[in-house]
């Protein structure tokens, strides 16, 4: 008697499965079981025969190391546009010795200018910074204590200087398009990663089988930021399948009716994403709104880090240009969200405080959330630069007039009352900058202490997420409001 297992409610026999495995075979050549993983001291250095492949991609005027979630198509993307922008007549896209390794070239009647781009890992950006073999380091986390202190001598490595956001992502969390699941709490997610969890019939949906996950390699941004946000302490599974880039592992689970694994929201084809929560607030999906705001649970920036003042006089003009409307519509056709300003019409309120409520009826959200350094009354490097752009989309909309109503949020860890206060100190910090620096008032800045958390408040990672500022606007033409909406 041929074996079976459950997919959408459908039998599968024997024969399928072993059509699924085989694909999954040819899909996977990237990828392998963590205790085979490769391991390597220096992943961006590819000795003779990547400086024979420099010099045979011409002028190198930037180069940008790093991660494979920017450096796969953003990357590429951006210097693509920022060429075309200098004025090239031409821009060349070719590869180089690996994969991992991109030129894109733009000819002038002056000569050639050629962005190289590797993307080993975020980690591998952080080092060709310290030893001087890129201008740029691309990383899909930020950066950790350790490197800051290694690179001390480029100045403070979180200072708005050297650390700019060039876009956001979520980690999604897929499984293949046959699986009927359709979301998990964290907790779920981390005990199949984990390996506590072996076959989906532990799991709701229905589906039975033995679970096989996959997982990017330690040198990658991604592998960091899941294993800090869902993880916690506990070690990734020792069965999981490793692979060396985002594309991978979504080709792998397309291909995988019992697989499962985890890739940046604009890196997925053939695949389903899965809703998340914690326990607390709505399950989300990695979708563009919900990114942006950082209410998904794994939301994260991506980052660009650089020198405070860089050697080459090339690497500012080119952030700068990453910055514009311009810039970030080339992060957004790759995929990824980027840092522009929408209204949005809100999610259900059925959960919302009586004041929250009353406060926001007839208001449109706008699609960005202030933050706050880590245990600082500081706002951080994006709602500082966020500040700019609320003011630039009220004045291009024509919607200058509209109130502003800004609300506090922070974590449930202290005294209710004093997080009340905190909450409304906080948001009252950010009305005053941008009417300091943008002339621009908030007609109503309310603190709500801990109501309506979007994430647990047992864990750092979840805390950081409630403490936000919400940006609401509301008009007396509610026509101009519904035209802005998306």
């Amino acid at each position: 008697m041929q074996s079976k297992f459950v997919s959408s409610g459908k039998h599968f026999h024997q024969s399928s499965l072993g059509i699924a495995l085989t694909l999954c075979a040819l899909s996977v050549i990237s990828c392998q079981r963590a205790d085979k993983a490769k391991t390597s001291g220096d992943p961006s250095s590819t000795g003779a025969t990547g400086a024979l492949q420099a010099q045979q991609h011409g002028n190198i005027f930037l180069k940008l190391h790093g991660s494979n979630t920017i450096g796969a198509k953003m990357g590429p993307a951006l210097a693509r546009a920022y060429l075309q922008h200098l004025g090239a007549d031409t821009v060349i896209q070719e590869k180089g010795a690996t994969a991992e390794e991109i030129y894109v070239r733009g000819r002038f009647p002056q000569g050639e200018k050629t962005f190289e781009i590797w993307s080993y890992g975020s980690n591998t950006g952080f080092d060709d910074l310290a030893w001087g073999k890129c201008d740029v380091g691309m990383s899909s986390k930020p950066i950790d204590n350790q490197n800051v202190q290694r690179l001390a001598a480029l100045g403070n490595m979180r200072a708005a200087e050297n650390e700019h956001i060039i876009g956001l992502d979520g980690i999604a969390i897929l499984v293949n398009p046959g699986n009927p699941l359709l979301d998990l709490d964290l907790s779920q997610v981390a005990a199949v990663f984990s390996g506590r969890v072996k076959d989906w019939k532990d799991l709701p949906g229905g589906y039975h089988g033995p679970i096989t996950f996959y997982t990017r390699d330690k040198n990658s941004g991604t592998y960091e930021v899941f294993s800090h946000s869902v993880l916690g302490t506990d070690p990734m599974g020792e069965t999981g399948v490793v692979c060396e880039s985002n594309d991978a592992i979504s080709k792998a689970v397309a291909a995988n009716p019992l697989g499962i694994g985890y890739a940046p929201a604009g890196a997925l084809e053939g695949v389903k994403c899965l809703k998340l929560h914690s326990g607390v607030g709505a399950a989300l999906l990695p979708s563009k709104t919900n990114i942006v705001s950082e209410d998904y649970l794994l939301s994260r920036r991506l980052f660009l880090y650089t020198a405070a003042v860089p050697s080459n006089p090339d690497v500012k003009p080119f952030l700068e240009f990453a910055q514009t409307v311009e810039g970030q519509t080339e992060v957004e056709h790759t995929g990824f969200v980027a840092q522009i300003i929408r209204l949005v019409k809100p999610e259900s309120l059925a959960k919302a405080p009586p004041r929250y409520k009353s406060e926001v009826k007839g208001a449109l959200r706008l699609a960005v959330d202030f933050r706050f350094h880590p245990g600082s009354s500081e706002l951080d490097n994006k709602a500082r630069r966020d500040l700019g752009r609320v003011a630039e989309f009220l004045d291009a909309e024509d919607l200058r007039a509209c109130r502003i109503k800004l609300f506090g949020f922070c974590d449930a860890m202290g005294n209710p009352e004093h997080n009340l206060d905190l909450s409304r100190k906080r948001a009252k910090i950010a009305g005053d900058a941008l009417h300091e620096e943008y002339g621009m008032s908030a007609a109503t800045v309310v603190g709500m202490g801990s109501a309506l958390p979007i994430a647990s408040n047992d864990n750092e990672t979840g805390r950081e997420k409630n403490r936000r500022i919400e940006v609401w606007v509301q008009c007396a033409s509610q026509v101009a409001m519904g035209d802005a909406a998306q």
